[in-house]
């Protein structure tokens, strides 16, 4: 690609800069296989979106860049109403690998609360609800920390039971 005017070639490198790591900005990037074009939502129930948007994936592809200047927790929406949440801090990179045809695969790394939640959302997504239970209770003592442990308290633990 030839640039025309040094204007365009400073916008360019300007654009990828501005989500590339840095503070005041998170960015989700990755690859979802069997899926050339598409878009799936995303929307926050913290505040950390002010209303739904859209990943679009052009060639398999993904690049998402929003600003943000605390933390918050993500949610894809996919056209199947499944759902994965993503934890998104300022100045994080994320990636997202997936596959269209096994969307609970899905593995979305980067952070250590995305790495861990993705390793306990895979290890667990198959047991019976009083193991995942147990596995989270555990994970929470474990990181009590982090905005997970907030997360699988709420999604375990907080729901009335009868709700579950």
């Amino acid at each position: 690609m030839i640039f025309r005017t040094p204007f365009a070639l400073l916008a360019l490198v300007m654009l990828f800069a501005a989500c590339g790591g840095e503070e005041g900005c998170f960015r989700l990037h990755g690859k979802y296989k069997g899926i050339r074009q598409g878009a799936f939502r995303i929307y926050s129930t913290d505040g950390g979106l002010q209303s739904i948007d859209s990943l679009h994936i052009e060639g398999s592809k993904l690049d998402y860049c929003i600003a943000l200047d605390d933390e918050t927790t993500l949610r894809i929406l996919y056209p199947n109403f499944s759902e994965h949440v993503v934890f998104a801090r300022s100045g994080a990179v994320v990636k997202v690998s997936g596959d269209a045809r096994s969307l609970k695969e899905t593995r979305i790394t980067g952070t250590e609360d995305n790495d861990l939640f993705t390793d306990f959302r895979l290890a667990n997504q198959d047991l019976p609800l009083a193991d995942q239970r147990q596995a989270a209770a555990e994970l929470i003592r474990q990181k009590p920390h982090l905005r997970l442990a907030t997360h699988l308290f709420e999604t375990y633990f907080l729901p009335l039971p009868d709700s579950l």
